[in-house]
């Protein structure tokens, strides 16, 4: 029992199955203010769930006046009459309720609920009654909030403001309940819950804490004269369970997060939820404010440090600033999905026609702060597909209310509802009628539901299965077990069916001594992949002994002798990893390889690479975890993969396969095999577009760390005998980092460590767990000298007459394992293979796992970098690799961190790469629209404004037009010319030396004329006839070679109406004055100047070559050019300075239309350095004019 005093209560008793929870309920408080309310008659409430991110039960509530008398409620149509209570009796009543001889204050006395949650294992019927006997009202719960095994309900009534919230706990199947914030938190009872969040701390042992943090609003009343004045501050409540006579206790009232930032105190708290042991409120319009869980649950409010992060920029600029809570919960959401948060924005852009709004999807880095776009989509293109017909779905609604999905990445679910239009053009929501589910990733619409006409003010409930939202622990708890201590760390548990599970009461009471067995002899039945968990055998009699643990790997896996198998899957002890922002750019998705045992593979690209020519190799990778433990979806694992793909770069596939002890070897290699013949698939039928776009099937490596690496050495030997058949594609290469290899024999880094001296603890890699997973890995009674652990066993396959392609070995010097892994690389070496092996010195097995960010995870990649990379596709697969005695690389230039280039080739980039600055752009008005595009497809072209094709600077050698700063300047230049503006990538020196960039600036204005009226964009906006060739340094100088190349008359139907050269970078073997007076704290030096000439032009090319000295010996006249109009800017503090204003005015001397302007106090490139500087401002003034003038002559001409 238990009791919750509150003033004026009520007797509330709840029914879940065979559990019965009580409490004492409700409360009004003093009266007088309540006249005051007004209770937003007829104002909708669309609730739905928010830190489970998917639709389970939805309920539409209405807050109106309370009338005793029911007829004059209807005759008044406030509220349906299935919601208005009949008694005459006021409960808690005086006169002080009184509004015009009306009473206000009369509440139910009793109604009893019953709503059903769908598709739950049991969890079928909710009952719940108030007070004596009356009618029964029918009225649903709302599953409120849920994390790992808690379902918080939401039990508001329609009715009253009082309501209450059930808390039931899916494994230890208990009930609680504890009440509303407007039963407690205001004395005038003026309160009300908006937001639910479940907090845990993030420990390495989970011991069960958390807490109910309730989120709402407080009427706040002054009376500055004869009229109250109503407030509503937002307030916290935080609830934690303290005992089991009183499971929740109150244990502090705060104020919300923003009143402890001071730049944040127009912050709204929308929505809350929890994601990797932190705590996270978003604003819709503004950002999200998050804090640990544990500072969240600390008694001492001023110990909690709050971080923000703003929505993503594009977002921001078109918030309406009007929109209200309601308005912004109809359109926008934020949630954990999978283990990402994500942001869901529904933009109509004044247009609600057939309700087909733009739909835009946002993945957070959230240690980087960074936020990635991963699905755009308009939702029109669903309403042709035959499931919207065949549904008979209206054409005429809006959609509304989006939700994401917990586990299904990238689907979206959201309502059709009818809409009302604001007087400004908003789209505001009505009532809803029907409930859809899409994926985003195919544009197709999954399922729709309709919702009744007849529950447009009344609780609706939409069909959805519970169970895909509850995690395996859960729905294994309904029937067989039922731990006693909080396993909230749990997140797999597997009973055998042909062992029955121990009684719920001692399933987890173990004894003091458990059986700690080195030799693993209960029986070794796999359960059937066809067997779901409900079906296990009926629990044991009483007597039947509770289980022990036989094997207890750490703070990773247990394994009980009943054959439950427990996985702590937080991997607390991993740090989690910071993500560069450079990373930010891989794009990745999940696909399912093998259907039958729902297997999947993550696969990420990096952006900006596909074509024939820029095709890359394929690593597919298996993560390591001893075949019995971990994921892809694994952070640590999920970062190293994104270092992997950015950097190689590569398209990599990170696979998932079946875990030991469930599935014993050889499971995960016949998955691995089923990656492959998926990949052959791939390669035969271009199915997915991805791969299409970006892999090169001629150059597949097979990859792994630990046991992965175990795995790519078995996949390797199966295609170089001849047992797996690639077909379309090729085995190019195995990577092998610190492979998990075993042997009875020890080797002497094997030897068993000392005993740990005091309160320290053994190694978390060492000999002994290894001996563990090998004992829940292999078949049942094989040692470690069975074939899949000891390649040179007594029973394994000799290796000699295997075809081995190019294998690279990584040996940490601190790895228990290092002496097996050296043994393995000279063998394979003395029979011929071409192996090389790396060591590397101060780490440890599993390095680039625990830190994938770290100094020598990023030398890891390196090396694996140089390893394909000199494996090109015209080579065979057995092509030889370097010397491996050669001396390592070194540093032949180094481009102030930015970028460094090895005396072996390779390039490395900073992972930051933008420059050090930050732009804050103010255009936030919707005045400008962007996309990407992939300028070698067609497109199309049409009218309207000007056509500015910019390219950016970066010494030829850095930049992209997805910087920061680039982006800026042309969202600036787009809106304030305005104009259409095209902003171009091009390929980098070093590895691709002048004239690559020439050629793909040519080939952007080759893109721009073959586009003509296929593309949207530019046939609604763009005039073909008034094109704009600019560009800033290094995008400046293929201004000018277009200028020469293309002239006036551009490409038909293109038409080049002139050239902008923003301090176009042009030089010498000669200095110039401004070049020899330039300080060496210049953002350009001539030092800087000379590195990157050195590694963009040509080898053995000096300063006068004709791509960087337009007048130089080499170089050809200019003089019959007909470069039509050009504008060149210099800047007054730019080193280059003189030769700016020396080609312009030679360009003058020989008739050409030149028009130079000089910026006094600006350096080289402020354009691209300052895009919102008041410089820039008046640059893009100079442009307009420029582009006026020239596109008035253009017009002229045209017409005569």
């Amino acid at each position: 029992m238990t009791r919750l005093q509150c003033r004026n209560p009520f007797a509330v008793s709840v029914k879940l199955g065979n559990d019965v929870v009580h409490a004492t309920l409700g409360g009004r408080g003093a009266a007088a203010p309540r006249k005051y309310l007004g209770r937003f008659a007829g104002f909708a409430i669309m609730s739905r769930t928010s830190t489970p991110p998917s639709w389970c039960l939805l309920l539409q509530k209405v807050h109106c006046p309370n009338f005793i008398d029911g007829d004059y409620a209807k005759k008044q149509g406030l509220l349906s009459m299935d919601l208005v209570c009949e008694s005459k009796r006021a409960w808690g009543f005086d006169d002080s309720d009184l509004v015009d001889g009306i009473d206000t204050e009369s509440m139910m006395e009793y109604v009893k609920v019953q709503a059903r949650v769908t598709d739950a294992p049991n969890l079928s019927f909710l009952t719940m009654t108030l007070g004596g006997d009356e009618e029964e009202k029918a009225v649903f719960p709302i599953l409120h909030a849920m994390d790992r095994n808690l379902l918080v309900f939401d039990l508001t009534f329609p009715d009253k403001i009082d309501g209450a919230y059930l808390i039931y706990d899916t494994i230890g199947k208990t009930l609680s309940m504890i009440p509303a914030l407007s039963s407690l938190s205001s004395p005038d009872g003026m309160a009300h819950t908006t937001q639910v969040l479940i907090a845990r701390p993030h420990a390495a042992v989970d011991d069960g804490s958390y807490a109910l943090a309730l989120l709402g609003k407080m009427g706040v009343v002054d009376k500055p004269g004869d009229m109250p004045v109503i407030s509503w501050p937002d307030v916290i409540y935080q609830w934690r369970p303290s005992s089991s006579i009183s499971p929740w206790k109150l244990i502090k009232n705060a104020n919300l997060p923003q009143q402890w930032m001071a730049d944040k105190s127009a912050f709204s708290a929308d929505v809350a939820f929890s994601f990797e042991g932190h705590a996270f409120w978003v604003d819709l319009m503004h950002g999200i404010l998050f804090c640990t869980c544990a500072d969240l649950l600390s008694d001492d409010v001023k110990d909690v440090g709050f971080d923000s992060i703003d929505l993503p920029l594009d977002c921001l600029k078109f918030t309406p600033h009007s929109w209200t809570m309601a308005e912004r919960q109809a359109y926008r959401t934020v949630g954990c999905t999978g283990n990402s948060i994500k942001f869901v924005s529904m933009h109509f852009r004044g247009c609600v026609k057939r309700g087909a709004p733009k739909v835009t999807v946002w993945r957070l880095e959230v240690y980087a702060k960074i936020w990635v776009k991963e699905h755009v989509l308009n939702l029109k293109t669903l309403w042709t597909q035959p499931a919207f017909l065949a549904a008979n779905l209206p054409m005429d609604m809006a959609a509304m209310y989006p939700v994401l999905s917990m586990h299904e990445e990238h689907v979206i679910c959201f309502m059709l509802g009818e809409y009302d239009l604001s007087a400004s053009g908003v789209v505001l929501p009505s009532n809803v009628r029907h409930f859809l589910r899409v994926d985003m990733l195919s544009a197709t619409l999954l399922s729709s539901a309709p919702i009744p006409s007849a529950y447009s003010y009344a609780p609706v409930v939409v069909p959805s299965d519970l169970t895909s939202y509850l995690p395996p622990t859960a729905a294994v708890a309904f029937s067989t077990v039922a731990p006693t201590v909080s396993p909230a760390a749990i997140a797999t548990v597997v009973s055998p069916p042909n062992i029955p599970a121990s009684p719920a009461s001692n399933a987890f009471a173990l004894p003091d001594k458990a059986p700690r067995g080195v030799d693993y002899s209960m029986s070794q039945t796999e359960l059937p992949e066809s067997t779901s968990p409900s079906e296990s055998s009926p629990a044991m009699a009483s007597t039947t002994p509770a289980p022990y643990v036989v094997e207890d790997c750490g703070p990773n896996l247990q394994l009980f002798s009943d054959g439950t198998v427990i996985r702590f899957e937080d991997y607390n002890i991993l740090p989690p990893p910071v993500l560069p922002p450079a990373l930010s750019t891989v794009q990745w998705k999940d696909v399912v390889y093998d259907a039958g045992r729902g297997l999947k593979l993550r696969m990420y690209a990096p952006a900006n690479h596909g074509g024939e020519e820029g095709k890359l190799p394929v690593l597919v990778y298996f993560h390591g975890g001893g075949f019995c433990i971990a994921s892809f979806e694994l952070p640590n694992f999920h970062a190293g993969a994104l270092r992997l793909a950015g950097e190689l770069p590569a398209v990599v596939l990170s696979a998932d396969y079946r875990l030991a002890p469930e599935h014993r070897l050889p499971a995960a290699y016949e998955d691995a095999v089923a990656v492959l013949s998926w990949l052959r698939g791939q390669a035969a039928a271009a199915a997915d577009p991805w791969l299409a776009a970006s892999a090169d099937f001629e150059r597949v490596f097979v990859c792994g760390d630990s046991c992965g690496g175990n795995i790519a050495h078995h996949l390797t030997v199966g295609c170089g005998s001849g047992d797996i058949a690639l077909d379309a594609a090729r085995l190019a290469g195995c990577v092998m980092l610190w492979p998990y290899f075993g042997g009875e024999a020890r080797m002497p880094s094997e030897a068993p460590p000392p005993p740990p001296e005091g309160d320290a603890s053994p190694s978390a890699m060492g000999i002994t767990l290894f001996d563990q997973m090998w004992r829940l890995a292999l078949p049942a009674g094989a040692t470690r000298d069975h074939p899949a652990a000891n390649p040179f066993g007594p029973e394994s396959p000799p290796l000699d007459g295997v075809a081995f392609p190019p294998v690279l070995i990584v040996d940490p010097e601190l790895d228990v394992l290092r002496d097996r892994v050296a043994d393995y690389a000279a063998r394979l070496e003395a029979m011929g293979k071409r192996v090389e092996l790396v060591k590397f010195e101060g780490q440890g097995h599993g390095f680039f796992v625990l830190d994938p960010m770290s100094e020598a995870s990023g030398e890891l990649v390196r090396v694996v970098r140089r390893f394909p990379s000199k494996r090109s596709r015209a080579q065979p697969a057995m092509a030889s690799l370097s010397d491996p005695n050669a001396p390592p690389p070194h540093v032949v230039e180094d481009c102030r961190g930015a970028l460094q280039l090895l005396s072996d080739g390779t390039v490395v980039r900073a992972a930051a790469a933008p420059p050090p600055f930050h732009v804050r752009l103010d255009i936030n008005d919707g005045r400008v629209e962007w996309k990407d595009a992939v300028y070698d497809a067609a497109h199309g072209l049409g009218e309207k404004l000007p056509v500015v094709v910019y390219f950016h600077g970066g010494g030829f050698c850095i930049g992209s037009c997805t910087w920061p700063n680039f982006h800026a300047g042309c969202l600036r230049l787009a809106a304030e010319l305005p104009a259409v503006v095209l902003s171009f990538d091009y390929r980098l020196a070093p590895e691709h030396r002048l004239p690559a960039a020439h050629e793909d600036a040519a080939a952007a204005l080759i893109w721009l004329r073959d586009q003509l009226l296929s593309d949207p964009w530019l046939a609604d906006a763009a005039d073909a006839r008034k094109v704009f060739v600019s560009g800033e340094s290094a995008g400046g100088n293929f201004a000018h070679h277009l200028a020469v190349r293309f002239g006036a008359a551009g490409l038909d139907p293109v038409r080049v109406a002139g050239y902008v050269l923003l301090m176009p970078a042009f030089i010498s073997e000669r200095p110039t004055p401004s070049e020899l007076a330039a300080p060496a704290t210049a953002f350009l030096t001539r030092d800087m100047c000379d590195r990157y000439c050195r590694l963009a032009l040509p080898a053995g090319a000096d300063k006068d070559h004709p791509l960087v000295n337009p007048f130089g010996p080499a170089s050809r006249s200019l003089e019959a050019a007909d470069v039509g109009r050009v504008l060149v800017v210099a800047a007054d503090g730019d080193l280059l300075r003189d030769k700016n204003v020396e080609y312009a005015e030679r360009m003058k001397a020989m008739g050409k239309d030149v028009e130079l302007v000089v910026f006094a106090g600006e350096e080289h490139a402020f354009f691209g350095v300052k895009p919102m500087s008041a410089a820039t401002g008046e640059l893009v003034e100079v442009i307009r004019r420029f582009i006026a003038g020239a596109a008035a002559s253009t017009t002229n001409n045209l017409n005569n």
